[in-house]
């Protein structure tokens, strides 16, 4: 039995339903660092930006990385590594791997603790341009809701690109 190691939201901007839901699978399909065995997007369940909930979507989804942030700050701060002073003397290990994970939350990198992300500007944040740019054409984004999921836990491919090895 498959292991859901993630679940996330989309953003995509397409002329149709049919085109983001191939759209989402090609970002999984050839993302070197986030890798799922199976993808599983329900198209009945992908939202359109003339949708009611669209927009309540895409906020739920920010507020949900903006937790998953505080959550890990949180965890830094009970490894005693919430000053960034002292950042440059940290062991390798589970807390740089908390640091590593909040900063590519907050600089806009893809990964399996992404709950909202933006395929348009490649961000966990919509900008106020592209708002405007979905309110003014609002049937060409979509909101495509994916679960990865996978059996041996291979999400994070970081560990195996780093020539020292994973980490024990």
């Amino acid at each position: 039995m498959n292991e859901i190691l993630g679940q996330h939201y989309l953003l995509l901007e397409s002329s149709n339903l049919k085109t983001a839901e191939l759209y989402a699978h090609y970002f999984f399909d050839h993302n070197d660092l986030v890798r799922y065995d199976s993808v599983a997007i329900e198209s009945n369940a992908i939202i359109c930006g003339n949708d009611s909930e669209f927009f309540k979507n895409i906020e739920t989804g920010q507020e949900a990385n903006k937790q998953a942030i505080n959550s890990l700050v949180d965890e830094l701060h009970a490894e005693g590594a919430s000053d960034p002073q002292t950042w440059s003397t940290l062991q390798q290990g589970y807390t740089t791997k908390l640091l590593h994970t909040v900063i590519h939350l907050l600089d806009g990198f893809f990964g399996i603790d992404s709950v909202f992300y933006n395929l348009v500007e490649n961000s966990h944040q919509v900008t106020g341009a592209l708002l405007t740019r979905i309110n003014e054409h609002p049937e060409k984004y979509w909101l495509v809701p994916v679960t990865g999921m996978s059996a041996r836990g291979n999400a994070d491919r970081v560990p195996s690109l780093r020539p020292f090895g994973k980490e024990e």
